[in-house]
């Protein structure tokens, strides 16, 4: 879904710095680079702060999203060619799906925003 269907990265960046340094955590871009990017939320918040509880683990992981959310919402919208591209494909008769290791509340947020009509029927 990311960098698929949006251009997230950028967003996520600023997110990510910005609830670090909440959090007291500088890191630089190439950290960033090495330690957060490609992992899931409960990978890169163990590794930076530790043992965390199931709470905290959720807690921190909502936070940072919500952050996302927020900061992404004025330009979310979806990859240049993408909607004429899935009408082609739709008119082909061809099936689609998404895969994504986003949290669920992304998954809603980019699928009802970028007015795509897509919905997540199957998502677990």
């Amino acid at each position: 879904m990311d960098g698929v269907i949006i251009d997230s990265n950028p967003a996520h960046k600023i997110a990510l710095k910005q609830f670090c340094e909440k959090h007291g955590i500088h890191l630089t871009d190439e950290e960033l680079r090495r330690r957060i990017y490609g992992r899931t939320n409960k990978q890169w918040l163990t590794a930076l702060f530790g043992e965390l509880t199931p709470q905290q683990l959720t807690a921190y992981g909502d936070e940072k999203e919500e952050l996302f959310r927020q900061i992404f919402k004025k330009n979310l919208r979806p990859v240049r060619g993408l909607p004429e591209f899935l009408a082609r494909l739709e008119s082909e008769g061809i099936a689609m799906a998404i895969g994504t290791s986003a949290p669920r509340a992304n998954v809603d947020f980019t699928l009802s925003g970028t007015g795509l009509g897509i919905t997540s029927h199957c998502f677990r």
